[in-house]
Order: C-alpha cells, then sequence, then structure tokens
C-alpha cells in the first residue's frame, strides 16, 4: 500500500509514517518547505514538500504520491494562537483539508481519506463525564477546535457528495 502522509513532521504524523514503513508501506510524507529541514533523517520514505494551503500544491502532491490512502494530519494545531487570530487557524486547517480533498477528487478518486479530528470538539468536559464518548455533545471552546469540528463535517459532505 502506498500512503501519503500529511503533518508528518508533526509529533503524531512522524510517528505514523515510522509505523507504517515498520509495516512495509511506501510512504509519502507531505510537509512545508520550512518543516522539512528540522525533521528525522534516514528514514526510507519519500519527500514531498508542499504548502497545502496552496491548491496546486495539494494536487501536485497527490499527483506525485498517488497514495492509495491519505492520512490527512497537517493543520494549525496550537489553541492558544488559535484565539490570537482565530480567522487564521480555520482559514489554514479548513483551506488545507478542502484542497486535499479537491485534489483526492479530481486526481485520485479511488483513494481512500483519513482526516484525523481532536478531541478539543468536545470542549471543557467535567470529571463525571469521562470517559468521553464519541456521541458526547460537541462544545468546541476555541477556533482551533471550531476548525477540527469544519474538518470533520467537510469530510462528511465529501463523502456523501462524491463518495470520498
Amino acid at each position: 500500500m502506498r500512503a501519503l502522509v500529511t503533518g508528518a513532521s508533526g509529533f503524531v504524523g512522524g510517528h505514523l509514517t515510522e509505523r507504517l514503513l515498520a509495516e512495509g508501506w511506501e510512504v509519502w510524507a507531505c510537509t512545508t518547505a520550512s518543516a522539512a529541514s528540522g525533521r528525522r533523517t534516514g528514514a526510507a520514505f519519500n519527500a514531498v514538500v508542499a504548502d497545502l494551503e496552496v491548491p496546486e500544491q495539494a494536487a501536485e502532491a497527490v499527483r506525485v504520491s498517488q497514495p492509495d490512502v491519505i492520512f490527512h494530519l497537517a493543520a494549525r494545531a496550537a489553541v492558544g494562537p488559535s484565539h490570537a487570530d482565530p480567522w487564521a487557524t480555520i482559514r489554514a486547517n479548513v483551506g488545507m483539508q478542502t484542497h486535499v480533498l479537491e485534489a483526492i477528487r479530481h486526481h485520485r478518486p479511488t483513494c481512500a481519506a483519513l482526516v484525523v479530528g481532536s478531541g478539543e470538539v468536545y470542549g471543557p468536559a467535567r470529571p463525571e463525564d469521562l470517559p468521553l464518548k464519541e456521541d458526547a455533545p460537541l462544545r468546541p471552546a476555541n477556533p482551533y477546535a471550531v476548525s477540527k469540528l469544519a474538518q470533520d463535517f467537510l469530510g462528511l459532505q465529501y463523502h456523501l457528495s462524491y463518495g470520498l
């Protein structure tokens, strides 16, 4: 199987890349130019440098890698900065996902996509509510959480509308 891992230079993306490689996958690790310079070296993966906020670069990453599966982890993931500039976080996270889904739709429609969510969409939990279940009420309490919730629904919309 061939995978494209977006956000591969992040904590989860890096570990996912290593796990997929250990299991025999062909991995294409997608990062921004600035993130690519500070990541692990020596791993047997193919690197794709792309700014997924740019539709053409997202499309090129999909065209070049020809993945069977995309693990979409790329995001502006810091809660604090999302309060300082809410629109930047929402625009970036929803935009990147839209560009990846459009690239799949137009260039690799048989590709499966896994969009990684966040527990932030449930908001603050009371101790008596733990552990949370997936059907817990959605109460995003910060702009980052709103962006992740929008990504969840965008993924659903692309599935319902386009069969992705």
